[in-house]
């Protein structure tokens, strides 16, 4: 065996360095899709983000201050409602 290995020396040297490239480019494959996959976890996460708050965001903001109101609209609840459609509109929140 040790006859055969110091024979066969420059072709198991070379077997083993294109088995240590293919490794190589295997791992830094593997690094740039995880990388690609974890830049595209993040823009869904902020996608996600922006139609949540967007979700929560009135159709139509209102500056009602010292207004008087259609006879159409009412004050339910703290909520604008259009009495001929039912639609509501909640009032934008304060900070505090």
């Amino acid at each position: 065996m040790i006859d055969w290995l110091n024979d066969n020396s420059g072709a198991i040297q070379a077997a083993s360095a294109a088995v240590l490239a293919l490794t190589l480019i295997a791992v830094a494959y593997y690094a740039r899709q995880t990388r690609y996959q974890a830049e595209a976890s993040v823009r869904m996460a902020n996608e996600m983000t922006e139609q949540r708050l967007a979700a929560d965001q009135p159709l139509l903001i209102l500056d009602i201050k010292d207004q008087k109101l259609p006879d159409c609209f009412q004050w339910d609840e703290g909520d604008l409602v259009d009495q001929r459609t039912g639609l509501s509109v909640r009032r934008r929140p304060t900070r505090s």
